[in-house]
């Protein structure tokens, strides 16, 4: 910081830093492992909001059943599916036959597994 005569090397006081036990290598790794944690947690989530928009290995709609991303025949030249994370899927959408509570996103067949 300017004018206090200190310089915080890894940013604003914490409670490594503040203290004068503290070294810059306990403060380094300190900073270090909370950056792998927060790393670890974005990747974490990704990829949870990824397999939640996989694609149902089995469904059935409107009687039929389907495997994968699937053509349907209400919807010809077009590929689709139920995800299996429902609305934890960033890429769902609702449905547009009443009382249907699952989600479906398009796919192909090379991103079924997003």
């Amino acid at each position: 910081q300017s004018g206090t005569g200190k310089s915080f090397v890894f940013g604003p006081p914490t409670a490594c830093n503040r203290h004068a036990a503290c070294t810059q290598l306990a403060c380094a790794m300190s900073s270090a492992f909370g950056l792998s944690l927060l790393l670890l947690l974005s990747v974490a989530v990704a990829s949870d909001n990824r397999s939640a928009c996989n694609c149902q290995t089995e469904w059935n709609y409107l009687g039929d059943s389907y495997e994968g991303c699937a053509e349907t025949s209400d919807w010809p030249g077009n590929s689709w599916c139920y995800v299996q994370g429902g609305s934890n899927c960033n890429q769902y959408l609702n449905s547009t036959h009443d009382g249907e509570p699952r989600k479906w996103r398009e796919c192909s067949a090379c991103n079924c597994q997003t």
